[in-house]
C-alpha cells in the first residue's frame, strides 16, 4: 500500500528503497504521474498533471487501466478533464462503433447461414442416407462375389459402383446449388427432392446397369431410390 507521507519533491537523494519489493533504485524509478482527479483528491489545484515520488518503484506501482479497456462514460470524463487526449478517446470510441457494426453483420450472416444450411440439409440428407446404404450393400456384394455358385455378381458390382458415383455427384450438385441460391431449395429450379438434382444421362446409365442384373438377383437386393421414382 502506498504511503501518502512519502510524497516529496525531488531532493538531493539519488536513490530510494521500494517499500514493496525492497529494491534500491534511482529516484526516477519512483516517480508517478497523477491524474487530475487524483491530484484534486489530494488537495492540489490540478491545473497541470502532477508528478510525485511514490513509495513503490514503477515495477511495483499499480498499473492504470488501459484506455481501450475503460467504459465510454469514463473515457469522456477523462477527455473532458484532460487526463486523456480527446483525439485518442474519439479514435477508441469510433473503433468500438465500427466493431459493433461489424459484429452485428457477422452475427446476421451466421444466423442466415444456419437457417440456409438447415434448409438444404434436409434435401442433401436423402442423398447422404442413400449413399450410406449403397456403400454397405456394396461391401456385402463384394464378399458374395467370391463364393461358389454365385453368378451375376459382376453386374451387381458394376451397378453399385456407378450408383455410388451418381450419389456422390448428386450430393456435390446439391451443395453447389445451395451456394448459388439465396434462399432454401424451394427457391431452386430443382426444388427440395434430392432425386431432381441427378443428371438425366447419369441416371439412365445407372438404370440400364440395374436392369442388366439378373431378375432373380434383383429381387433379393435392396431397391435403389432411383428405381422407385423413375418418371417413365
Amino acid at each position: 500500500m502506498e504511503n501518502p507521507y512519502f510524497e516529496r519533491p525531488v531532493t538531493g537523494i539519488k536513490a530510494a528503497m521500494c517499500t514493496k519489493c525492497g529494491a534500491i533504485k534511482p529516484l526516477a524509478e519512483f516517480k508517478r504521474r497523477l491524474s487530475r482527479a487524483q491530484s484534486q483528491a489530494r488537495g492540489y489545484a490540478a491545473v497541470h498533471a502532477l508528478e510525485i515520488e511514490s513509495s513503490m518503484c514503477k515495477a511495483c506501482q499499480p498499473k492504470a487501466k488501459p484506455l481501450k479497456e475503460r467504459a465510454q462514460r469514463e473515457l469522456k470524463v477523462m477527455a473532458a478533464s484532460g487526463d486523456a487526449r480527446p483525439y485518442i478517446v474519439n479514435e477508441i470510441l469510433a473503433e468500438r462503433k465500427a466493431n459493433k457494426v461489424k459484429s452485428g453483420r457477422i452475427a446476421s450472416v451466421k444466423r442466415w447461414r444456419k437457417v440456409h444450411e438447415a434448409q438444404w440439409g434436409s434435401s442433401s440428407e436423402g442423398a447422404r442416407a442413400e449413399l450410406l446404404a449403397v456403400h454397405q450393400q456394396h461391401k456385402y456384394a463384394k464378399k458374395q462375389m467370391g463364393k461358389p455358385n454365385q453368378t451375376g455378381g459382376q453386374a451387381v458390382h458394376e451397378f453399385l459402383e456407378a450408383y455410388k458415383a451418381l450419389l456422390i455427384t448428386t450430393k456435390a450438385a446439391i451443395g453447389l446449388a445451395a451456394e448459388q441460391t439465396q434462399g432454401g431449395p424451394s427457391k431452386h429450379k430443382n426444388g427440395t427432392d434430392w432425386l431432381s438434382y441427378i443428371d438425366n444421362d447419369t441416371k439412365d446409365n445407372a438404370l440400364d446397369l440395374w436392369h442388366a442384373i439378373q431378375p432373380e438377383m434383383r429381387v433379393r437386393m435392396r431397391q435403389p431410390e432411383i428405381t422407385k421414382k423413375r418418371a417413365d
